[in-house]
């Protein structure tokens, strides 16, 4: 169990499936306030499609971040090592393999490129969590801090 939380915000701005869903989100209210001021008929139509995009994309925002807690909460530390990075634009994954109860597994996280994913490279040694009784869910532990 660690201390510390992870920050939901950084969770957004990290996590690749957490990010895409928030811009969703936000292009569909974008484009729901678009079509009040330019036209005014069938509004029901655009704000009922934003809403229903809302709560969908809120939770799946909502597990991500459950999830990622949840290893923060519950989690077992053990080292990981780096053994693929690679971003196109503005995403990308982190590959990384490590030993959990004499067994070896890889992960891979999709992530956003920012200041925090740029820090790691290949072969770096990385705190990780690993949910105990599910030893394939992990995440980098100093990822979401």
């Amino acid at each position: 169990m660690i201390a510390d939380q992870p920050n939901f915000f950084r969770v957004i701005r990290t996590d690749y499936w957490s990010f895409v869903c928030s811009i969703l989100m936000i292009v569909f209210w974008a484009l729901t306030l678009f079509d009040l001021f330019t036209r005014q008929e069938q509004m029901q139509a655009s704000l009922f499609t934003a809403v229903m995009i809302s709560v969908v994309t809120l939770m799946i925002v909502g597990w991500r971040y459950y999830r990622v807690s949840s290893l923060y909460k519950y989690g077992t530390q053990t080292q990981a090592s780096i053994i693929d990075i690679g971003f196109f634009r503005d995403r990308g994954a982190i590959k990384y393999t490590y030993t959990f109860q004499g067994e070896q597994y890889t992960a891979k996280l999709s992530v956003m490129r920012n200041k925090h994913t740029r820090e790691y490279n290949i072969g770096d040694k990385v705190p990780i969590l690993v949910n105990p009784d599910r030893p394939k869910h992990s995440v980098i532990r100093d990822l979401f801090l």
